[in-house]
């Protein structure tokens, strides 16, 4: 069923890209972005029982700013790199947060990532280094003054602080126990998808 849903996925994205009019080579990006969902799990890879199931979501955040990137512009270029990292940054706070609660279950399954082989309280303080890193990209982007005339990325900056601050808070705690740890996850991950709306109406707005 998942094999035939992909292969559809497929068939309908070439329909879309012949009927827009753009390169076949499109196509290939969208592969690319299938075999990462296929082999997270799927064998030969399993990428989530070999260290690797991170690395999906970080391109994943990237990737999905790609496609629209290509449905706007029709091509890829660098600008969409510059725009799309701290995106793909925040896809792997996402997936950390959502394997903090798991860790017995993922010990017991065999899974390896940085919550089972680290622990919980290291995983948070990861979570706040990275948002750390994503708040002082959008602040070099700001005094950078790139896009400027599209696009201010000090309220972009000042958008990030939010999950940043609720970050801060749990990795101070230290909190490795199963019940605590999901509570600062939630509260970490919601402020997380706020952020990220407030960012989208944003661009909304700058971009009518």
């Amino acid at each position: 069923m998942a094999i035939s849903l992909m292969i559809l996925a497929l068939f309908l994205c070439l329909l879309f890209i012949i009927a827009a009019g753009f390169s076949l080579w499109i196509l290939g990006y969208i592969a690319v972005a299938l075999f990462f969902c296929w082999f997270y799990t799927a064998p030969p890879l399993r990428l989530v029982y070999r260290g690797l199931g991170e690395l999906p979501h970080l391109l994943g955040g990237i990737m999905f700013a790609g496609w629209g990137y290509i449905i706007l512009v029709g091509s890829l270029d660098i600008s969409l790199l510059v725009f799309a990292l701290p995106l793909g940054i925040l896809g792997l706070t996402v997936i950390l947060n959502f394997e903090i609660p798991d860790r017995e279950a993922d010990m017991h399954g065999g899974k390896k990532n940085i919550v089972v082989g680290k622990g919980r309280p290291f995983t948070f303080t990861v979570i706040l280094l990275l948002y750390v890193i994503t708040s002082l990209y959008y602040l070099a982007l700001a005094m950078s003054g790139w896009l400027s005339n599209k696009i201010n990325f000090w309220i972009v900056t000042l958008i990030s602080v939010l999950p940043l601050v609720f970050a801060i808070h749990a990795a101070l705690q230290h909190p490795s126990d199963q019940t605590v740890s999901t509570s600062f996850t939630i509260r970490t991950a919601v402020s997380l998808f706020v952020s990220l709306i407030v960012f989208t109406m944003y661009l909304v707005i700058v971009a009518t």
